[in-house]
């Protein structure tokens, strides 16, 4: 591949890189185009650039085979252009396609293919991602965060007992229920095997901007999803990784026609695919169902005769639709629920969109409705998936705190399978723990090891919301589904608009942009002057910055006061830990006994915010409580759930997450235990947003018991 590489760059620059170096309004034009609709684009980008003489001069008929290095240097360029303006227009979806060993950058040295160009049959080797814009800047993630249940599968899931097995074989023979939930593999192992060839297909479907703000805020693009599964796998040691970052036009093209595409691309690497031993394939959001199907194409149609494991890992899932929350106070629970409200909403959201736009992406809430083509289609490509190809794992990821997606709609707890992990990620400035109060909670220890971790408990005023969504989630994913309604209901309290800063209430952003700039001004004084020291590690720190705690608040102070020196890597999509769990959920699990069908489960969750439905949440409470005094294989809460602390720079090497075991008493003692702490956090719950302040409300009931134990009786009687 390098010598393909090479051929591209000779007689001066290529055109990539003219493009790049271009004039300013060039790439702040680039930048909107990549990011909106097909409207959108310079019709004479060409003619600014190239002679029109250039283009007759060369004949190109590109066939399937057709290969590269048939091809002149002119034709190349012509080639070049023709997949750039492609990628420009955004109607076709295009692949970046890596090979690598170690731990080099996937935008450096790589293969393009573009749907109807003609690379799309004949890739054209680069030496740069297409259009990437410069960034100094230095990258840093600063973690400040948790998952839960569980970062991996070890810390709620244990091996299957003789006495189960045995069991579970009887119930199969007679079609009895079994197998609720997955074990774990007799023999763990912490590295791949000596002949791992892994695949890693990441989706990134586009949006309209104002849309993509005002959902779900951000987006990575898929050769951001690849470079952090990346570090994820690289511990590990596989043989060898190959990398596919597929931009998919899914905001003016449906599904369906964008698998085609999408398929079409990857049937260049087919010799890959047939020597493969595991893949990987992650989505966002719209481009989740695009993964099922994707994975469906590849596992029937792309002759994988060493495969033996396939991941799905879909992150904020629009697998259920959405629905408009407003926690306002100008907004009455009854005028949420009106039709009228949904549509004056859904209209605000398709501002400034095509009507091409309006067309396909409304489609997405169809989701919501089980008898929609949509779903139906879902439903039975994910269950040919779970039921015929026992090697398969689904990990599907939410936020707890959102602005527009609810718990069960993003983690789609409708879907009832053994196979699909569930967890959430939860952002500790959401939970009064922002970077600036970092500083208070860290220890004050010299620096060893910069991207050392931190276990930070979390705020007692929010500790409840954690703990009582942490236990209902773990029983969830141990296969008691009894909890599925409470969970529906409990969901758009965690909705505000607080939690993503495009929604953020103006008062509220004004507000804390006062708080910081007072911040700012005060650490002026200290650190304004004070430089990083070049001996330093990764000259992120000046030496007179010697401590953990001072090194978080400094690189905070650094990243918004000199932002073009320090950006910040702060989302869900940054953290190493999700993507190490989601290899995890594949490397350590074993498979089922017998295969099982996906099942839907059909309960609504009615009128959320009507007075009467307040009762109905607390008598749901009451039940549910009463059946998770009733569990017995849950695991040993030897630590409070707590918060991750970490500073970790892209040149940095990988901290890698060792999953811990965990015990079982096989016994109803934890989830007394549990019970007990879900009531003592409630006592000192003070949550800041307007939803979870009325479920406190709601919750005021417990007030009412002296006790844990006392509510331990009154809830098992039920």
């Amino acid at each position: 591949m390098s010598d393909q590489t090479g051929s591209t760059g000779t007689e001066g620059q290529s055109f990539w890189q003219r493009w790049i170096s271009g004039p300013p309004e060039t790439q702040n034009h680039q930048s909107s185009s990549d990011s909106s609709s097909l409207e959108q684009h310079d019709e004479g980008f060409l003619k600014r650039y190239m002679p029109t003489w250039f283009f007759a001069q060369e004949n190109i008929q590109i066939t399937d085979k057709t290969s590269y290095h048939q091809l002149t240097k002119k034709q190349v360029k012509i080639l070049e252009n023709e997949a750039e303006q492609s990628i420009l227009k955004g109607h076709d979806t295009w692949c970046w396609f890596n090979q690598t060993m170690n731990s080099k950058n996937l935008d450096m040295d790589g293969v393009l293919s573009v749907f109807n160009t003609g690379s799309a049959t004949c890739p054209l080797p680069l030496v740069k991602y297409p259009l990437l814009l410069p960034s100094s800047s230095k990258k840093v993630m600063l973690k400040n965060s948790m998952i839960i249940p569980g970062v991996a599968p070890t810390e709620y899931l244990h091996e299957l007992p003789l006495k189960t097995k045995l069991a579970n074989a009887v119930k199969n023979h007679y079609n009895f229920p079994c197998e609720k939930h997955m074990y774990l593999k007799q023999h763990l192992q912490n590295s791949f095997e000596d002949a791992s060839n892994i695949i890693v297909i990441s989706l990134h479907g586009f949006l309209p901007d104002k849309y993509e703000k005002a959902t779900v805020g951000h987006l990575p693009s898929s050769l951001h999803l690849n470079s952090e599964m990346l570090k994820a796998l690289l511990p590990l040691e596989p043989q060898r990784v190959s990398t596919f970052s597929i931009e998919c036009p899914l905001d003016v093209k449906h599904t369906s026609t964008v698998l085609n595409e999408v398929v079409s691309l990857l049937r260049n690497w087919n010799h890959i695919f047939c020597d493969c031993t595991r893949i990987f394939i992650i989505g966002t959001y719209h481009s989740v169902p695009l993964s099922f199907f994707l994975a469906q194409s590849i596992l029937n149609d792309f002759g994988l005769t060493k495969l033996k494991s396939i991941g799905i890992l879909g992150i904020d899932s629009c697998l259920q639709g959405y629905q408009f929350w407003d926690h306002s106070a100008e907004i009455t629970p009854q005028s949420m629920e009106n039709p009228s409200f949904q549509q004056a909403k859904e209209k605000g959201l398709f501002d400034g969109s095509s009507k091409l736009q309006q067309e396909v992406l409304s489609s997405i809430r169809n989701y919501r409705d089980p008898g929609s083509d949509e779903s139906k289609e879902v439903l039975r490509v994910l269950d040919e998936l779970l039921f015929h190809h026992p090697h398969i794992r689904v990990t599907l990821l939410g936020k707890l705190y959102h602005n527009f997606l609810t718990i069960s709609q993003s983690l789609a707890i409708d879907y009832i399978h053994p196979l699909i992990q569930r967890r959430l990620w939860c952002d500790g400035n959401n939970m009064n723990l922002g970077y600036r109060s970092l500083k208070e909670v860290l220890p004050n220890k010299t620096i060893d090891k910069l991207n050392q971790e931190f276990k930070v408990p979390i705020p007692k005023e929010r500790e409840f919301e954690v703990t009582l969504i942490n236990n209902l989630l773990l029983a969830l994913n141990l296969g008691h589904t009894e909890f599925i309604p409470l969970m529906k209901e409990l969901g758009p309290f965690f909705i505000s608009r607080s939690f993503n800063e495009f929604t953020c209430p103006g008062p509220l952003k004004k507000q804390l942009q006062g708080e910081l700039k007072s911040w700012l001004q005060e650490r002026d004084s200290k650190w304004k002057d004070l430089l990083p020291s070049n001996s330093n590690e990764d000259e992120l720190l000046p030496q007179d910055i010697n401590t953990y705690s001072e090194a978080f608040d400094y690189i905070y102070y650094r990243s918004q006061r000199f932002p073009d020196q320090i950006s910040l890597k702060t989302s869900i999509y940054d953290d190493t830990s999700i993507y190490e769990g989601f290899v995890y959920d594949t490397l350590l699990t074993a498979n089922l006994q017998a295969p099982k069908h996906l099942v839907i489960h059909h309960a609504g969750n009615g009128k959320v915010f009507n007075r009467i439905n307040e009762y109905n949440v607390v008598w749901n409470f009451h039940e549910a409580m009463g059946a998770f005094l009733q569990i017995r294989n849950l695991p040993s809460n030897i630590a409070d759930p707590s918060i991750t602390a970490m500073i970790a720079a892209d040149n940095m090497k990988n901290h890698w997450f060792s999953p811990t075991k965990a015990s079982f008493p096989k016994s109803q003692t934890e989830a007394y235990n549990r019970l007990n702490e879900i009531w003592q956090t409630y006592q000192t719950w003070n949550p800041s947003t307007t939803g979870l302040r009325q479920l406190k409300k709601v919750f005021s009931v417990l007030q009412l018991y002296d006790s844990g134990q006392q509510l331990q009786k009154e809830v098992s009687i039920m």
